[in-house]
């Protein structure tokens, strides 16, 4: 694979680094286009553009230097290399989404609209990072004798042998939800229904994704303990879609 796809004037750029360049640049199109569709303040993401950008990032790395904070410490200018794809998912998730509800709560904007709008930019998000851990040898698979293998020549891998590529079935898995949340939202739809919607869908898959997953992780009875968060954040998502499916506020009810 390749973790390192040119250089430049002895610099090198990084999978990482490059995918999340262009996820930058789709996403804001869907984002723009969503903005449109569901009456949302353009405006909105102009005054708090560089908080949400200097957010994303922040969070993004934060529970990586909290647990490795010795070695950023002796080398404090890996904290800003994003590209290396090390950052806490769940932190990252449950920060953005509270400094996004607190701007959203300050401006009147209604939250669930614009998580509801975020769909696209967000399982795009997924894909695109799915790419990267592919190209990195970075979030691979257990090994496997299933007619679907790879095998990754790094030392960064500690199998030899043959392993499920779950980036792969990552992206994929992500791109049918995609799909389906994107026909999904064309019928009109209360706040709050379709983002709990492909949350629960997104959730689930994550929680199938782990058992072919060789990372290191806490293990709760036969479950790691991403599984059992990714199983308690499906559950709530599918409650909330139930109870706001039977709301009668619909989300074009908003319109300025």
């Amino acid at each position: 694979m390749y973790p390192v796809l040119f250089q430049i004037w002895g610099f090198e750029f990084y999978s990482n680094a490059v995918i999340l360049f262009f996820w930058i640049i789709f996403s804001s199109i869907f984002l723009m286009k969503n903005v449109k569709k569901y009456w949302l303040s353009i405006n909105f993401l102009n005054d708090y553009f560089y908080i949400l950008v200097i957010s994303f990032f922040l969070f993004w790395r934060l529970w990586e230097v909290f647990l490795n904070f010795s070695m950023y410490l002796k080398e404090p200018l890996k904290i800003l290399y994003f590209w290396d794809g090390n950052f806490s998912f769940f932190i990252w998730i449950i920060w953005v989404w509270l400094v996004f509800y607190i701007l959203t709560f300050l401006k009147k904007e209604n939250f669930l609209k614009w998580i509801d709008a975020s769909f696209l930019p967000f399982l795009m998000w997924i894909m695109f990072i799915s790419i990267a851990d592919f190209m990195a040898w970075a979030n691979y698979g257990l090994p496997t004798n299933w007619i679907f293998w790879i095998v990754f020549g790094s030392p960064d891998v500690k199998y030899t042998l043959p392993i499920h590529p779950v980036q792969l079935y990552e992206f994929f898995a992500v791109l049918m939800i995609f799909f389906i949340v994107k026909f999904f939202s064309k019928k009109k739809r209360f706040a709050g229904v379709l983002s709990s919607f492909w949350f629960f869908l997104f959730f689930v898959t994550e929680f199938v994704l782990e058992f072919f997953r060789a990372n290191i992780d806490l293990m709760i009875f036969w479950f790691k303990f991403h599984q059992i968060l990714f199983w308690v954040l499906a559950f709530f998502s599918l409650v909330f879609f139930i109870f706001k499916s039977h709301r009668n506020v619909d989300i074009y009810a908003y319109k300025k």
